[in-house]
């Protein structure tokens, strides 16, 4: 019982904090309405739908991390008997094309040292590259498509040179 004035009241009685105990109270209850329940069901399936949105966005994230780390094949290329079956037996001609980590050196074009700065999977056996390069005169990119279209052998697709296809020396 409280004393407010001299008076007696009930628990809850005319109490300045009256409203506040009774929320008290109802907070304590087991039982909610179910305009409640399905309030909390929504909130929960958001929290739900968050946390996946951004697991989604951390893998994004490390995955970009990894960009430019290197291209999806390694070695000597030729460009010699590009189209027969195999590997190339003898790689000795003048023109080829080497991966090396994230280092590209080719021998059939204007510039031969190419820098990667990302390679991205679009599809399967097919990235988009993009590299760097520096002559001491001109900095620039070229953006290409790569495909490996078997253990011997792959395409690369330039936008504006078109498309070559290259042989895996043996």
């Amino acid at each position: 019982m409280f004393t407010s004035g001299g008076a007696e009241h009930g628990v809850y009685g005319n109490h300045p904090y009256q409203g506040l105990l009774a929320v008290s109270e109802a907070r304590r209850s087991p039982q909610i309405g179910p305009a409640m329940q399905a309030t909390k069901a929504a909130m929960k399936s958001a929290a739900k739908r968050l946390v996946a949105t951004l697991a989604l966005a951390t893998v994004a994230l490390v995955g970009s991390a990894f960009a430019g780390t290197g291209y999806p094949v390694s070695g000597k290329w030729t460009y010699d008997g590009a189209s027969e079956p195999g590997p190339a037996p003898k790689c000795n001609g003048p023109r080829y094309m080497k991966f090396d980590g994230a280092t590209r050196h080719d021998t059939g074009g204007g510039i031969a040292d190419f820098k990667n700065t990302s390679t991205v999977q679009t599809g399967a056996g097919v990235y988009r590259v993009v590299d760097m390069f520096y002559n001491g005169q001109t900095r620039g990119n070229v953006i290409f498509s790569l495909r490996v279209a078997d253990a011997d052998h792959i395409q690369i697709n330039y936008s504006k040179r078109g498309q070559l296809t290259l042989r895996r020396c043996a």
